[in-house]
């Protein structure tokens, strides 16, 4: 095991998240290209997903022949769902909540834009009980990594914000395993 997985696994058991590293930003550039012309294809109360095409396939595949093998913890779980999602306008951020269910145990969300709207997540909240958020909401909260490519892994259950967002926020792809 190398010293960067050991590291990413690290701080997925210890504080539930963990930055990867980065996909090639050629490949991020064109999934931003075609950010304006995508279509819609569901909106939900956060984010509005738009319709995939083959510049996500290759992010995509670009962090699964990468990075994922370097991440004990996902090198050996199929990936179960993906959306290219952009964040809308919310003036009210949330309370401290925790997902009452998921798609998968981890969720990998790769920058294709930064802006407001990505989770703020709350250190070593993961693995604590469902649905019981009193211990964490003064715990401290990490903030996803915003910067244009990189890759943030983080355990579905951990608690998190949802921020206010003005206008349209960041957008990124988000992976389910």
């Amino acid at each position: 095991m190398s010293d960067s997985a050991y590291s990413v696994d690290d701080d997925l058991s210890r504080s539930g998240f963990a930055v990867v590293g980065k996909i090639d930003p050629a490949l991020i550039e064109n999934v931003k290209r075609r950010l304006e012309s995508a279509a819609v294809k569901q909106r939900y109360p956060r984010q509005t997903e738009l319709s995939w095409n083959s510049d996500c396939d290759f992010v995509v595949a670009n962090f699964e022949t990468r990075l994922k093998p370097t991440i004990t913890t996902l090198r050996d779980k199929p990936r179960s769902a993906c959306r290219l999602v952009y964040f809308h306008e919310i003036l009210q951020s949330s309370e401290i909540y925790r997902p009452p269910f998921g798609i998968g145990k981890h969720i990998v969300i790769i920058i294709i834009r930064p802006g407001s709207g990505f989770p703020l997540l709350c250190k070593g909240s993961h693995g604590s009980g469902q649905g019981n958020t009193d211990s964490t909401s003064t715990g401290l909260t990490g903030e996803i990594w915003q910067e244009e490519g990189s890759v943030v892994v983080f355990d579905a259950d951990i608690a998190r914000q949802d921020p206010a967002v003005e206008g349209t926020g960041g957008s990124g792809i988000i992976l389910w395993y």
